[in-house]
């Protein structure tokens, strides 16, 4: 590598700060007994991109001889959910196959070399706390000098995927997603807009507080109220696919209820009103909607 032999293709799995004040462990360590890990799920390059610090080397990044062009990128968004499997959670269906995303990676240089082709992905419109993006998949590629290739990457319901505490499970919203694709988390060359999730299906979500208000747009025993609260919120004319929609639809009952001043006594009466329109479409085998 030194004598320029061979290209260098290594890829930092971590990130070098400028400073180590802008470490996120800066504020409190060392601590005189136990060190305490704050980052929470920012971790790493997370916590740079959240707190939107430009970091002296990015994950990801790395060094070679020659130069590689990224074009053409490709998102195909494909529907191999199995029949009765809920749109919100990976229960049964982790591993379907739901996007494939492709590129065109060209070796610009003089020099045969290895690229390491980086796939993030960002949930633009997220229910609860997430990083701004996460790495889900990477492939490195051997490109001699002019020579292109086409990478492909398969994304799956887990790709998408968060962790509800309170559910114990791994979960997917309906909503809008960006895919990144680039040299490091910071050296981001093609992205892509994709909407997922909006398959009609019969699954119906057990009915507690905690489930995302959207729900009560399925019923028409309970549509109407649901309306209501959302109006409360200012929101007046909320119509789904709108930026509104996506982001306070995914907003739990108890959340919205809170925050419109609704008394825990009237929160369970609009959960009884929805519970019992729930049981009548699963009776009915019917997915609710009107």
């Amino acid at each position: 590598v030194l004598f320029a032999v061979c290209c260098p293709s290594g890829r930092l799995a971590e990130t070098f700060p400028k400073r180590l004040e802008d470490t996120p462990t800066f504020p409190f360590y060392p601590e005189k007994e136990d060190a305490v890990y704050r980052e929470g799920i920012f971790v790493g390059y997370r916590y740079y991109d959240i707190k939107r610090i430009e970091p002296l080397f990015p994950f990801g990044h790395g060094l070679s001889y020659t130069e590689f062009q990224y074009s053409d990128l490709a998102v195909e968004v494909k529907h191999t959910k199995k029949e009765n499997q809920s749109d919100t959670t990976l229960d049964g269906g982790a591993q379907d196959v739901l996007v494939l995303v492709s590129l065109t990676v060209k070796n610009t240089g003089k020099m045969a070399g290895k690229e390491v082709v980086q796939l993030y992905v960002q949930d633009v419109y997220a229910p609860v706390l997430r990083p701004e993006k996460e790495l889900k998949e990477f492939a490195k590629v051997l490109l001699q000098p002019g020579e292109s290739k086409r990478v492909t990457f398969e994304l799956n319901r887990r790709s998408f995927a968060y962790y509800d505490e309170k559910a114990k499970e791994w979960r997917v919203h309906d909503g809008k997603y960006t895919i990144l694709v680039g040299a490091s988390s910071r050296d981001i060359r093609l992205q892509a807009q994709v909407e997922a999730f909006h398959e009609k299906v019969n699954d119906i979500p057990e009915i507690h507080r905690n489930i995302a208000i959207k729900e009560a747009f399925r019923f028409p025993e309970t549509v109407q109220q649901a309306r209501e609260l959302m109006n409360r919120l200012g929101i007046s004319g909320m119509t789904e696919g709108t930026p509104f929609y996506e982001l306070f639809s995914n907003f739990s009952i108890r959340a919205v209820c809170r925050m419109v001043g609704v008394n825990d006594e009237e929160m369970e009466g609009f959960l009884q009103k929805l519970r019992l329109a729930s049981s009548k479409a699963k009776a009915k085998g019917s997915n609710g909607a009107e």
